[in-house]
């Protein structure tokens, strides 16, 4: 049977790819590596179901931490190596999981009631940040790293998903889906409203280690399908991002005193 998915790494600095994981018929995605560097946290489907996989990638060896008679997905490691977070279908509702790599035993860490995916741990593994979908949309939440009720960062009838955090642990990077072309915006764990860093086509953000660039798939316009990146500068961006609001309502303020004089 012929094998078409397989994990590349890409090399950043001489634009050279090569092979991770052997060949699969069964579509594989990579969640994340280990803090070590050894192991990759993969995504394995199936008709029916997914399973979460640790790649060993010294010795070429798989190990499965979940079954796939449900959907398990989107995993991460936890910033001290010793736990795989990840969501899962398996009681019904989606919720947030870890698994322990030691003693294989799993914890749900999100309450009956909330739908939760895509968890990721802080750097300093104190909070992790997800997604909670309330109907067709999707918000960036927190919860404690031992689990509890997510608290809502962003609102508002859109779709964000696929949250990261940055490397220092102050921002939160995710995707937001308003219109056919995903946007990149940005969003304080501290609180404060999102604002935007793209508005043309991103999605996927991920973080350089010194956290000086974020990397992004471009799905718009010449760049669509490629790896693209971009200084990261969240106070510029949002200092930008509130001259146009302020430009824009100088600009309706100016109009209605025009129809007010007019009138």
């Amino acid at each position: 049977e012929k094998a078409d998915w397989t994990v590349w790494e890409l090399d950043l600095l001489t634009g050279e790819a090569r092979p991770l994981t052997p060949g699969r018929p069964e579509p594989e995605w990579v969640g994340d590596v280990s803090p070590d560097g050894r192991y990759l946290a993969l995504t394995i489907a199936r008709v029916g179901g997914a399973k979460i996989v640790l790649y060993d990638l010294e010795s070429g060896q798989m190990r499965d931490l979940t079954g796939d008679d449900c959907w398990n997905a989107d995993p991460s490691f936890s910033p001290d190596g010793e736990w795989v977070l990840f969501d899962s279908d398996c009681e019904g509702e989606k919720a947030l999981y870890r698994v322990h790599l030691r003693d294989g035993r799993v914890e749900r860490l999100t309450p009956e009631g909330t739908r939760v995916k895509m968890g990721r741990y802080r750097p300093d593994g104190a909070e992790i940040v997800c997604v909670v979908e309330e109907g067709r949309y999707g918000h960036i939440a927190l919860l404690p790293a031992s689990g509890g009720a997510p608290q809502v960062l962003t609102h508002g009838p859109v779709r964000d998903d696929t949250p990261t955090w940055s490397p220092d642990g102050r921002w939160i990077v995710f995707t937001r889906h308003r219109t056919q072309a995903p946007e990149l915006w940005a969003v304080s764990p501290e609180g404060g409203g999102p604002f935007p860093l793209t508005l043309r086509g991103e999605c996927e953000p991920a973080f350089s280690p010194d956290g000086r660039w974020l990397y992004f798939s471009a799905t718009w316009g010449p760049d669509r399908g490629r790896l693209r990146r971009m200084p990261f500068e969240p106070r510029d961006a949002r200092e930008r991002w509130g001259y146009v609001i302020i430009d824009t309502l100088r600009w309706w303020g100016l109009r209605l005193l025009e129809q007010a004089t007019e009138e």
